[in-house]
């Protein structure tokens, strides 16, 4: 976890995403896990994984819900 932290914190100005793989639900979570806190850039993080959503129902006919982990 730490190599991952630095290797983030190098490259930070260089990167548009971050992306973790769970194996766990079909779901696309969008920070933060906190109920009355919201990231900067919610509405952007949400257009974004509705459109990932929405092309994955379209290649592959499953469905993934979006939001943070309290709304899904």
């Amino acid at each position: 976890a730490q190599a991952v932290t630095d290797f983030l914190g190098a490259h930070k100005n260089q990167l548009l995403c971050f992306l973790t793989i769970h194996s766990y639900g079909q779901q696309i979570l969008v920070p933060y896990g906190h109920p009355n806190i919201s990231a900067p850039n919610y509405d952007e993080l949400m257009e974004v994984g509705l459109a990932a959503a929405n092309a994955i129902k379209a290649v592959h006919g499953k469905s993934y819900k979006v939001g943070t982990p309290p709304d899904v």
